[in-house]
């Protein structure tokens, strides 16, 4: 809600700063993503924007919790920092309150900020219709602890998916335990990061709404033990808006180029709802049959998205186990 009354804000006032009130895009990163995918879900937040780009993160599992869970889970939690009423917990410093770890996390249904789960208004078309930007990148799946070996992992994804098992490992493969340790990390990728985005665009194009997706693939520059991480998770921003500048590692003119390019594909975007522009490499807008994606790497091209049966395979896996 805090977003949702800057937005506002941003409406009522933006006109005095020189800016278009019709003219807002949202934006953001991971976290900031499930924002924006949560704001373009909500109807308190309608006619507050025109645009979003969406960089890694989406809320497409109907794993949101409940308002009912999301009050019981704060109760627990007050009463683990020793407290018994909202205004006791007021009286509370931030920085005690970031000390104490709390389960819950990501938007819950409230019944009025998200009335419903997100993919059921999205699937119901009540969204807040927006032009969108949505990606994730090549290197970004989060091992949590170390890795399964192969033989655990196939016994996991028997249990789990019984039936559907043999398929799933015809997509996430583990024949040894290199391969596994590599499929950990491209599932975590694909279930926190690329289902939401690959899901998100479907949704765009199925209501004939503006869609742009892209993939970034660019090993970022790094040196010692940092470069094993390549594509990895928030490594596309200093390059989306071009501010290589502040971060320290052994760029190459490439990057500088990439850098630029990024930059102009967005800032066309938040001018014009279209992210062409000059003489840059055309992108396309998604559809599903040609599934059609911008690759941002050292040389960007443009290409058929390799793995969408398999995203359209983890969706149906996640949401319905079958």
């Amino acid at each position: 809600m805090d977003q949702i009354a800057a937005l506002k804000w941003v409406k009522k006032n933006i006109a005095s700063f020189g800016g278009d009130p019709e003219q807002v895009t949202i934006a953001g990163q991971s976290a900031g993503s499930m924002s924006v995918n949560a704001l373009v879900a909500s109807p308190l937040a309608a006619g507050l924007f025109n645009k979003a780009i969406a960089q890694s993160g989406g809320n497409f599992t109907r794993g949101n919790a409940s308002k009912a869970f999301a009050e019981a889970e704060g109760i627990k939690y007050a009463a683990s920092i020793g407290v018994k009423n909202i205004n006791e917990l007021k009286k509370v410093e931030a920085e005690s309150l970031m000390k104490k770890f709390i389960s819950i996390r990501g938007p819950y249904i409230d019944g009025h900020v998200l009335p419903e789960h997100i993919l059921d208004i999205f699937q119901k078309g009540k969204q807040n219709k927006v032009a969108l930007i949505v990606g994730w990148n090549q290197d970004e799946g989060l091992m949590m602890g170390p890795a399964k070996s192969a033989e655990n992992l196939q016994k996991d994804f028997q249990k789990q998916y019984g039936g559907t098992a043999g398929k799933f490992l015809s997509f996430y493969p583990a024949s040894n335990d290199e391969e596994a340790k590599q499929t950990q990390l491209d599932l975590s990728r694909d279930q926190i990061f690329g289902m939401p985005g690959y899901v998100w665009a479907d949704f765009q194009q199925q209501q004939n709404l503006p869609v742009y997706v892209y993939r970034f693939t660019r090993i970022v520059p790094a040196e010692g033990e940092y470069k094993k991480y390549k594509a990895f998770h928030t490594g596309e921003v200093p390059y989306a808006y071009n501010n290589l500048h502040f971060v320290k590692r052994p760029w190459e003119s490439a990057d500088r180029v990439l850098a630029n390019e990024m930059a102009g594909y967005w800032t066309s975007f938040i001018k014009t709802g279209n992210p062409n522009y000059g003489k840059s490499l055309p992108w396309p807008l998604f559809n599903q049959k040609e599934k059609k994606t911008m690759y941002f790497d050292a040389t960007n091209a443009v290409k058929m998205m390799d793995d969408g049966e398999r995203l359209d395979f983890l969706f149906r896996s996640m949401t319905t186990n079958k």
